[in-house]
């Protein structure tokens, strides 16, 4: 991983990810490559492998007739992706809870006159954990909007 140009004459069974821009000079095969800007294969050819481009592919040959797969995702921030797989599902749980929160405290909400100290106490509980949970989903929000 380089955080910003990656320039190799070849690489073979490689991993490779660059923040920005990749050069391939002569030949890409089996890999992997990730990367976020844009890919220059002029006069290399890629053989088998996946590469996954947010600024996408300029020139080169992709694939080969033996019928190796070449898999090649143009437009797609791997990072982004990577972030959702690890944080969505704790989203969408924190999401749940505050649902479930929202539904317990409806009811005394709408009662308060009537309710025990008991009850008033709980009330608030459910309000503050409810607050906590909207901070926590906004944050996570905010990070999915900055990536």
């Amino acid at each position: 991983m380089v955080g910003g140009d990656l320039v190799a004459r070849f690489a073979n069974r490689a991993h490779l990810e660059a923040g920005r821009n990749v050069t391939i000079a002569r030949e890409l095969t089996q890999s992997r490559l990730i990367y976020r800007g844009i890919c220059d294969l002029s006069g290399a050819m890629v053989v088998g492998g996946h590469i996954t481009a947010l600024g996408g592919v300029r020139r080169g040959v992709l694939g080969s007739s033996a019928g190796i797969p070449t898999i090649v995702q143009a437009g797609i921030d791997e990072s982004l992706r990577r972030f959702g797989a690890e944080h969505g599902s704790a989203l969408a749980g924190r999401i749940a809870e505050l649902e479930r929160l929202k539904t317990a405290v409806a009811p005394l909400i709408r009662n308060q006159k009537g309710l025990t100290a008991a009850e008033k106490e709980r009330a608030t509980e459910l309000l503050y954990e409810s607050g906590e949970l909207e901070e926590q989903i906004g944050k996570m929000l905010q990070e999915i909007e900055r990536r």
